[in-house]
């Protein structure tokens, strides 16, 4: 099987990345590369939206800049801890770089 040749880290992105597919089923959205598909947050804040059924306001559909692109994410943190989620130690600029520490 092809998910036996996977390190530790490589497979975690793998299933990750299929959940988070499972996930926005309903959209046009999908993560291929688990680290570059997830750093303009457009995707985190459509993962957000469907899991807590409720829009978050004041996203940026297209970052022009890192600056957008950390401001997504961290709304989709900000809504996430809101709902009870403990992300004690995620950075939404390390998540922006493509940290996929952070992003685990």
């Amino acid at each position: 099987s092809p998910l036996n040749d996977l390190s530790g880290a490589e497979l975690q992105q793998k299933v990750f990345a299929r959940w988070i597919n499972v996930q926005l089923h309903d959209t046009s959205r999908k993560v291929d590369s688990f680290v570059t598909d997830l750093v303009d947050g457009t995707i985190l804040v459509e993962l957000v939206q469907a899991l807590t059924g409720e829009r978050l306001l004041g996203t940026v559909p297209t970052p022009q800049c890192s600056e957008d692109a950390v401001m997504n994410i961290q709304m989709s943190l900000t809504a996430l801890a809101a709902d009870g989620v403990e992300l004690e130690g995620i950075d939404a600029n390390e998540i922006q770089k493509g940290d996929v520490l952070q992003m685990l």
